[in-house]
């Protein structure tokens, strides 16, 4: 790869869709199945329904492989799909891969009215 900024990979993710009595015992126990978890936090709760964890891993090869691989599915020994992206808080570079696609298509029409002002 052609680095990141400070030399340091992406290997924090951000998980969200967790059940709300998710521990970090828990969490680690199951992305620990998937690659080393170096420190694990679970986020205060946002009244949404669900929570969310940062879970940072030893290998950011292994972290890409959960962001390319994980998002939108069910992680072994959870029972609903979990979102998996780069911690925000990581890198102003690469920024772009926030709800990669996954969510912006697919809400109806892309009100497609042509550019007005054809009148010069």
């Amino acid at each position: 790869g052609n680095g990141y900024g400070g030399g340091e990979a992406q290997n924090n993710l951000f998980i969200g869709g967790l059940p709300m009595d998710i521990t970090e015992d828990v969490l680690t126990g199951i992305f620990g199945q998937y690659g080393q978890v170096k420190q694990c936090k679970v986020l205060p709760d946002n009244g949404k329904g669900d929570r969310a964890a940062l879970v940072r891993f030893a290998d950011a090869n292994m972290a890409n492989w959960l962001v390319q691989n994980m998002n939108g599915n069910i992680p072994q020994g959870m029972s609903s799909p979990v979102v998996v992206m780069f911690s925000k808080s990581q890198t102003g570079k690469g920024g772009g891969g926030y709800g990669g696609g996954g969510y912006a298509g697919g809400y109806g029409p892309q009100g497609g009215g042509g550019h007005g002002g054809g009148n010069h």
